[in-house]
């Protein structure tokens, strides 16, 4: 049997005996199935080796980003809050330097009162020693001009009758 035999045979018995034959194109009802189940397989084998392995990726990638952004908007969050808080304790401290510089200031307003008080005591005591010793220089002046007075009036009385 030769090539050209065994062709039309198996051309001839395939599939149903359902063939057309045109020269070099033979089409066999066994053709189109065969390419449709080739077709199956290499979509089948694509998906699997192919489309599955991205998609599985590009999900991955997604889920990956997805959870990059809920930790940056809980980092906002946090950070927000932490801000807050910071506004907070900074009020707080601007308020307990502001209340211990009006003690400071109160401190030393009555310092300053306390210093001026002691001042005027001392100065009124000055002028009460000084209007005393005034006083007693006053006396004794007056105690000299008497007795200079008397001394100036027997004198001159002395001189008037002799």
């Amino acid at each position: 049997m030769d090539y050209e035999q065994i062709r039309s045979i198996f051309i001839e018995n395939a599939w149903l005996n359902v063939n057309m034959d045109y020269g070099l194109l033979h089409v066999q009802l066994a053709t189109p199935i065969l390419v449709f189940f080739i077709l199956l397989f290499m979509i089948f084998m694509l998906n699997k080796l192919l489309f599955q392995p991205v998609l599985q990726t590009l999900d991955g990638r997604l889920k990956i980003i997805d959870e990059s952004n809920k930790s940056v908007s809980s980092t906002k969050e946090e950070i927000a809050k932490l801000s807050q808080e910071y506004e907070e304790q900074l009020a707080s401290a601007r308020a307990e330097i502001n209340q211990m510089y009006q003690a400071a200031r109160q401190a030393a307003q009555e310092r300053k009162d306390e210093i001026l008080q002691q001042a005027r005591k001392a100065g009124e005591e000055e002028i009460e020693k000084g209007r005393t010793a005034l006083s007693e220089e006053i006396q004794q002046a007056r105690k000299q001009l008497q007795n200079a007075a008397q001394d100036l009036a027997e004198h001159t009385t002395d001189r008037l009758l002799n």
